[in-house]
């Protein structure tokens, strides 16, 4: 059986060379901006987000107050039955419409 000797990775004793140092800047500044998409990207999501959150909250206070509206125009008395299943009614009837919308794609 033979003996082989081990493989070894001579270093090299040179200094870098100088055309390697544009090469590892241009990787910075690509990884650099790698990162900065990303956050943009994340920020952008984030936002929408929120956007939206604040946008269905508006949504659900103008919805009351033309859910009250409607009902008292009937000539409810807000603390009656009536008036409470008159505003259940609306708000499911609205909750309905916005599913039909959202199920046709229309938000």
């Amino acid at each position: 059986m033979r003996h082989v000797a081990p493989l070894s990775v001579k270093e090299s004793k040179t200094a870098p060379s100088e055309t390697d140092q544009p090469l590892r800047l241009g990787a910075v500044a690509a990884a650099f901006a790698l990162c900065a998409v990303i956050t943009l990207l994340f920020a952008a999501f984030y936002q929408h987000k929120i956007a939206r959150m604040d946008a269905q909250r508006a949504e659900a206070i103008a919805a009351g107050h033309d859910n009250r509206a409607f009902c008292a125009s009937l000539g409810l008395a807000p603390a009656s039955a009536l008036y409470r299943r008159c505003e259940e009614d609306a708000a499911q009837r609205r909750q309905d419409q916005r599913l039909a919308k959202e199920a046709a794609g229309a938000l």
